[in-house]
């Protein structure tokens, strides 16, 4: 899994998303914030940014999804979208978008 998620400077995220990521930010596993020469860890399936470092001592905890909306670390396959897939997307849209 950690090769899965490649570790990247944290200006570049900042680059590419401009502003729909805060500069101080803050990395919620260890509490601190990201610095632009941070290696951090971008997820696939949900758009939250951990220190890489971070992120692997989570994984290595056998943890499997996001340490905030716990969204699967691994990229989503068409299978697990069928029925018996991810259990809290629906619920996890309702929060996002409502209910309309």
């Amino acid at each position: 899994m950690k090769k899965q998620l490649p570790t990247v400077q944290y200006s570049d995220i900042l680059k590419r998303r401009g502003a729909f990521l805060p500069k101080d930010s803050v990395c919620v596993i260890c509490m601190n914030y990201m610095e632009a020469s941070d290696g951090v860890k971008e997820l696939c399936n949900c758009p939250h940014v951990f220190h890489g470092e971070c992120l692997d001592i989570w994984i290595g905890k056998d943890h499997a999804t996001c340490p905030l909306c716990r969204s699967k670390l691994s990229p989503i396959r068409r299978e697990d979208l069928k029925v018996g897939g991810d259990p809290w997307r629906m619920e996890r849209r309702v929060y996002l978008f409502g209910e309309d």
